[in-house]
């Protein structure tokens, strides 16, 4: 399975980890599926250290604020 199959697999099974998906072949509808598919970011190649560093914090941030407004939603 390709790196888009696996997201769309955790997706339709509810798991959905921080992913960002690198690709040497960017396009709109890669990108768009993606998206919908619950990636946080695409990057294409290619990238510098610093890009993707600032990518995999972003990310996080972004989860950390999914995961506290899931478990406020859950105690209300």
């Amino acid at each position: 399975l390709g790196g888009l199959a696996v997201l769309e697999q955790l997706a339709s099974r509810e798991i959905s980890p921080p992913v960002i998906i690198v690709t040497a072949y960017g396009t709109v509808s890669l990108t768009v599926r993606a998206m919908r598919a619950g990636a946080v970011h695409v990057l294409e190649k290619p990238y510098d250290n610093q890009e993707l560093l600032d990518t995999i914090q972003d990310a996080f941030r972004r989860d950390e604020v999914r995961r506290a407004e899931h478990a406020q939603r859950a105690v209300v």
